[in-house]
């Protein structure tokens, strides 16, 4: 028996060391964002003070404009890992048509904002007696990153399809090359790329891992495929109402 609490404690300090280094590091993250935020507002201010009509000074600042929108988007998914979990997931019960009907306005919103169409292959029947519970901002969230991800990857098409089994299925689809073997093992990591040099500026290494943080604290799981192009399916458990209840 000591020998079985000496053990036991050892465990325990393990994991109390393991939560203290992960509340550093999201905390570390957390800082650094919100550090990074205040000179890249300042280099916006003073770039939109400029006015050159030299077209060689309006072609250095495009670039630049360019470059800071990307740092901009990379301290927002550093925001997003820092900040993302250390509330509670809020689950809430919502039926498959409701489920459906939110897919379709949040595609349409998404649609908007790219200036491109999304089709939807749907396989579902809308039913109410049918029902998930998820976080909705952070289903949302986590679709989102899906679909920027393919887009980044295709060659002229992204689109969902919806199907259902004792799951529903999500599937972020599009028509580019796929994942590679690597991508398909470590994808999901944190901060992992297939861009190894880091050269084109494409991609943070934070997207998959934020959608796949949030799916997994839902209950759900988070598939990348390849099946003449890359597919990231979500499933999700799908419930059946019995007695009203």
């Amino acid at each position: 028996m000591a020998e079985f609490d000496l053990i036991n404690k050892t465990l325990r300090d393990k994991n109390e060391k393991i939560k203290e280094k992960d509340t550093f590091i999201k905390t570390s993250l957390a800082a650094i964002s919100h550090d990074m935020k205040t000179p890249l507002t300042v280099f916006n201010t003073n770039l939109s003070l400029i006015k050159s009509k030299d077209a060689t000074d309006l072609k250095r600042l495009s670039k630049i404009k360019a470059e800071c929108e990307k740092i901009s988007e990379y301290i927002d998914d550093l925001m997003e890992v820092s900040g993302g979990f250390i509330d509670e997931i809020k689950l809430e019960k919502i039926s498959l048509s409701e489920f459906v009907t939110n897919l379709k306005v949040n595609l349409s919103l998404f649609e908007d904002m790219r200036e491109e169409e999304i089709g939807i292959i749907n396989d579902l029947k809308a039913r109410n007696d049918y029902y998930i519970e998820i976080d909705k901002i952070r289903f949302d969230k986590a679709l989102s990153q899906l679909l920027i991800n393919a887009f980044e990857h295709r060659k002229s098409a992204v689109w969902l399809e919806l199907a259902k089994n004792k799951q529903i299925i999500i599937t972020v689809a599009d028509d580019g090359a796929g994942f590679d073997e690597k991508s398909l093992k470590e994808g999901k990591k944190l901060f992992y790329t297939n861009n190894y040099g880091r050269t084109s500026g494409k991609g943070t290494g934070m997207g998959l891992f934020i959608a796949d943080s949030y799916i997994s604290a839902m209950g759900g799981d988070l598939v990348l495929a390849n099946e003449n192009g890359g597919r990231a399916k979500i499933f999700l458990e799908l419930k059946e109402e019995k007695d009203g209840k």
